[in-house]
């Protein structure tokens, strides 16, 4: 009972600095502070084809992706631990987004920091992909 008080009891929203946290996503052309918890909990039709213009990062999962990736405002890391069993978790803090130690993410570019073996091509792709 504890818990899903808890978990009833969280903001729809994290944010600290230019990063913030949703569920699925945001509208790209409204400020984040006004999004419906409805958009940021089920996403929003623009949300990945619009980039953001206001210079803030959205970390998102929701919609599933093959590997982490950063672009145009959007970090993605829904990678669907219920169906493919990959749990991504991140760390942001003011300079960057660093993925579980495989990959940090600076001002929107990859820099790699290899520490599980994963393979170069796959490593790149989560490092600097460009089609999230």
């Amino acid at each position: 009972p504890d818990l899903i008080a808890w978990i009833e009891g969280l903001p729809p929203r994290w944010e600290s600095g230019n990063v913030t946290v949703v569920h699925a996503g945001a509208d790209p052309m409204m400020p984040l502070s006004m999004q419906s918890q409805d958009v940021l909990i089920w996403g929003h039709p623009d949300f990945n084809k619009v980039p953001r213009q206001d210079g803030k990062w959205v970390i998102h999962g929701h919609t599933i992706v093959d590997v982490p990736c950063v672009h145009d405002g959007r970090i993605s890391i829904g990678t669907g631990a219920y169906a493919t069993g990959r749990l991504t978790a991140g760390q942001p803090d003011h300079r960057c987004f660093a993925l579980a130690g495989d990959c940090h993410f600076c001002s929107g570019r990859g820099v790699s920091k290899v520490s599980d073996g994963v393979d170069a091509p796959r490593r790149h792709r989560m490092c600097q992909s460009s089609g999230c």
